[in-house]
């Protein structure tokens, strides 16, 4: 008898490959653009491309740059009864776009100055030089229609909404205009997008201007934002910065303060980008650089703020959102949000 000597060979499986970790998007914010009433003629003398020439390196750090447009983009139009009113020349939205923004906001107390006519060259401007846009549009289911962008493989989509006068801006079923912050909308809208995009972005136009403290109408309506889905909350309007809150580990930026905005007032003259750093839905890192926007000096031209100007604008940014529960601390002339540790 032999004995059949069997041998077991164990082949161990390969190793699972290993998943790619998400990509980290930068998504940048600012407040108000509007190079029309003062900067009128130092636009028409200098180029649009002017006003971004202080910032033109840090937006170049941003994956993704939003704004608040507050003015149509036309020639034509007309003009709407009410004490200001804005409008740039088509030239304007080219410039943005070789600037990197790539998103705006156009609910706003402004976006219909020069009526639906107004409002309809600006959206053909926008889209011409390939410039994205939320919050208003000749139909009221435009005016609620996101927008949405593709970064490194990344989608981030915006909701825009206007909560000021006048409410003849407001898009109705009967004709086009800004979409009002109708709570109900808000949920639905959101809850639509919420599974097309990565990152959810919504924008607010709110607030009194030159309010520092938010109302409490703002806090209702940025938690009813990020409670239906929203990773981040931008605002605008009051032309001042007002604080940052983070809530259920997600940012709402109350008020962003202008940007190139064609006033020399100098009661604001103090702003801020704000760059916030997303891994999948998870913000990672909220920094603020502080922003000179004092055109009595710049002729619209924005700028970092140095030294003991950044100091102070980031100091007194810090006092505002401490009040707001977050808490903002120095890194040079940037300062930083604590936030709790990424899921």
């Amino acid at each position: 008898m032999f004995a059949l000597a069997l041998t077991l060979i164990v082949v161990a499986a390969p190793p699972a490959p290993a998943v790619p970790s998400a990509p980290t998007l930068v998504i940048q914010a600012v407040g108000d653009l509007n190079l029309s009433g003062q900067a009128t003629r130092t636009m028409a003398a200098k180029g649009y491309a002017h006003a971004f020439d202080g910032t033109r390196a840090l937006l170049a750090q941003g994956d993704v740059n939003v704004a608040n447009l507050e003015t149509p983009i036309t020639l034509r139009g007309q003009r709407q009864s009410k004490r200001f009113t804005f409008r740039m020349r088509p030239a304007s939205a080219k410039a943005m776009a070789l600037a990197g923004i790539t998103l705006v906001s156009q609910a706003n107390n402004h976006a219909v100055d020069f009526g639906l006519q107004g409002l309809a060259d600006t959206e053909r401007a926008l889209d011409a030089a390939g410039v994205a846009h939320a919050g208003a549009g000749m139909t009221l289911a435009r005016a609620r229609a996101p927008a949405i962008v593709t970064a490194k493989g990344v989608k981030v989509g915006l909701l825009s909404y206007s909560l000021t006068f006048p409410k003849s801006f407001y898009a109705t079923p009967a004709h086009g205009g800004t979409a009002h912050g109708e709570a109900a909308w808000i949920q639905a809208d959101v809850a639509a997008l919420r599974p097309k995009v990565d990152v959810l972005l919504v924008a607010f136009h709110w607030s009194s201007e030159l309010l520092q403290t938010p109302k409490d109408y703002q806090r209702t309506f940025g938690h009813l934002a990020i409670d239906a889905g929203a990773d981040a909350v931008l605002g605008t309007h009051p032309h001042v910065l007002q604080g940052i809150e983070i809530y259920r580990n997600k940012p709402i930026l109350y008020s962003l303060g202008n940007y190139a905005f064609g006033s020399r007032s100098h009661r604001a003259a103090d702003s801020a980008l704000v760059r916030l750093a997303f891994r999948g839905r998870d913000l990672i890192q909220l920094t603020v650089v502080p922003l000179d926007v004092d055109n009595t000096h710049l002729d619209f031209d924005p700028q970092p703020a140095r030294g003991q100007a950044a100091a102070r604008i980031g100091a007194h940014l810090a006092a505002l959102s401490a009040a707001l529960g977050a808490h903002l601390a120095s890194d040079g002339d940037l300062w930083t949000a604590a936030l709790p540790p990424a899921r």
